[in-house]
């Protein structure tokens, strides 16, 4: 069985070891609100209107809406309207995903030689980096000369045995 070696001169310290938590940001999520009537607001602002309610008599309209991004276009929409004497809010917000990891990021940062083993089909040798594989029920590696599979014999070093 062939030894694919870690890279010795790419080894270097994790900063990020023993972390097992990761914070994502998701997208901006922007709201609006203003007393115009959807019916009234520029065609490209009415796609995003999301809910429309009409006051009891001689009580304005509320027209909310949610869109992706504030732009120029929407703050001067927005500006133009308050001078007319309506009320525009925009309230924009981003929410962070934690993702909880079961296993801690390792002390070391490293990557392996791109050692070259034989397919025991065709019998070239090809780069360990040029293997296809294919993670449907299990890992399946694919020879990119022939196509077999699995017909490789390999394993990775361990960092645990050289760093002790």
């Amino acid at each position: 069985m062939k030894l694919i070696k870690i890279n010795r001169d790419s080894i270097k310290k994790n900063p990020n070891a023993g972390r097992d938590t990761y914070y994502v940001p998701m997208p901006m999520q922007t709201t609006f609100e203003t007393d115009v009537a959807p019916d009234d607001l520029p065609e490209w602002l009415q796609e995003f209107v999301t809910e429309w309610t009409l006051g009891p008599p001689f009580e304005a309209a509320r027209t909310k809406g949610q869109i992706g991004v504030v732009d120029d276009r929407l703050l001067e929409y927005a500006q133009a309207i308050v001078k007319d004497g309506h009320t525009f809010g925009i309230e924009s917000k981003r929410d962070v995903q934690t993702i909880y990891s079961i296993t801690p990021e390792g002390k070391y940062l490293y990557e392996y030689e791109n050692t070259k083993v034989k397919c025991s089909n065709c019998h070239k040798m090809i780069p360990v980096n040029d293997i296809e594989d294919d993670c449907d029920d299990g890992i399946i590696e694919i020879c990119p000369k022939c196509g077999h599979f699995n017909t490789f014999e390999y394993e990775y070093e361990k960092i645990e045995d050289i760093m002790k």
